[in-house]
């Protein structure tokens, strides 16, 4: 459980125990998606994955900037 901390100390426990929460719940549910579960990093463990940046739009004249898909 999270508490307020009248000296904006952050209360690492009670940060960790949310995090643990959150990984329990997302190991424990299946959505509409499918596994739920999170690896460490909190990104879903299961799935594949594309990776986008921000470019200059060599395309389009109008849009300087595009996403692109890279290779991560």
């Amino acid at each position: 459980m999270t508490r307020h901390n009248v000296n904006n100390i952050t209360d690492i426990q009670g940060i960790q125990d949310l995090r643990d929460a959150i990984m329990r719940s997302a190991k424990s549910y299946l959505g509409v998606t499918g596994n739920t579960t999170l690896n460490n990093m909190g990104d879903r463990a299961k799935g594949e994955y594309d990776y986008w940046k921000v470019a200059t739009n060599m395309t389009n004249d109008k849009e300087p900037f595009g996403w692109i898909k890279t290779n991560r």
